[in-house]
C-alpha cells in the first residue's frame, strides 16, 4: 500500500498554474473542458495538498510581489513555476542579471525579482522547502521558441542558493514537432503555444512527481 503524506504545499505561478480546476477558455481548441493541472497529479500520487497561487498573466516580477506578502507558516514547501510571461510580453531590457547573495536587488527585472522572492522565503522561513520549476519550451510566432537564457538563468539562481529545480525545458519532451499534440492553444488563431491540454499536464506531471517525491515526507 502506497504511503501518503499530509504535507501542505503552495504553488506560485502564472496561467499554467492557475488553469488547474478551471475550464479551457473559448479561444482554445477545447473550450469548456475541465482542466486537471499538475497539482491534481501531485496531490493524487504524492498525497500532498497544493494551494493554487497561480495568476494568469503574471510575470516573475508580479509573482515576487505576491510571494513577499504571503504567509508561508502553514506550508511545508513552495513551488515557483514562472517565466513564460516575461518571455511573452516583457522587453529584454527587463531581464537583468544575477547578483551576489544579499544584494540590493532590482525587483523590476526578472533576475532581481527571482532572487528577491527566494531570499525572502529563505530568511523568513528558513526551514521551508523551495523547489523551482523551469518552464517547458513555449512558442510565439513573433519571437520563436523561448530562448535558453531563461532555463539557464533559473538553474544558475538555484545553484547560487543550493536549491533544487525541475527542468521541464530540456527534459519534458516538448518540441516544435509535438506542440500541437500537447498544447491546447490554437496557434492559427492566437499565434502561440503556451498552455497545455490535459494530456500535456499529465506528461509534465510525470517529471514533477519523480522529481518531488524525494522531498516529500511520508506518513509513518
Amino acid at each position: 500500500m502506497k504511503k501518503k503524506s499530509k504535507e501542505n504545499w503552495v504553488a506560485f505561478g502564472d496561467s499554467i498554474t492557475w488553469y488547474h480546476g478551471q475550464k479551457f477558455l473559448d479561444f482554445t481548441k477545447e473550450p469548456g473542458v475541465k482542466v486537471n493541472g499538475y497539482q491534481y497529479y501531485l496531490e493524487k500520487e504524492l498525497g500532498i495538498t497544493v494551494k493554487n497561487e497561480g495568476v494568469s498573466g503574471d510575470t516573475i516580477q508580479q509573482i515576487c510581489q505576491r510571494s513577499l506578502r504571503f504567509d508561508f507558516s502553514d506550508f511545508s514547501g513552495v513551488l515557483y513555476f514562472g517565466g513564460v510571461n516575461n518571455f511573452n510580453k516583457m522587453p529584454d531590457s527587463t531581464f537583468g542579471k544575477i547578483e551576489e547573495i544579499d544584494s540590493d536587488f532590482n525587483e523590476e527585472t526578472f533576475c532581481g525579482a527571482y532572487q528577491k522572492m527566494l531570499e525572502d522565503v529563505i530568511v523568513r522561513y528558513p526551514e521551508k522547502r523551495i523547489i523551482l520549476i523551469i518552464p517547458y519550451k513555449v512558442y510565439k510566432k513573433e519571437l520563436g521558441i523561448m530562448p535558453e537564457k531563461f532555463p539557464q538563468t533559473i538553474k544558475k539562481i538555484a545553484s547560487l542558493y543550493s536549491l533544487s529545480c525541475c527542468d521541464l525545458y530540456f527534459e519534458s519532451g516538448f518540441n516544435i514537432l509535438n506542440f500541437s499534440t500537447y498544447f491546447v492553444d490554437d496557434d492559427e488563431k492566437v499565434g502561440y503555444y503556451f498552455h497545455l491540454n490535459n494530456l500535456g499536464y499529465e506528461k509534465i506531471s510525470q517529471n514533477l512527481i519523480s522529481f518531488l517525491k524525494p522531498f516529500i515526507k511520508e506518513d509513518e
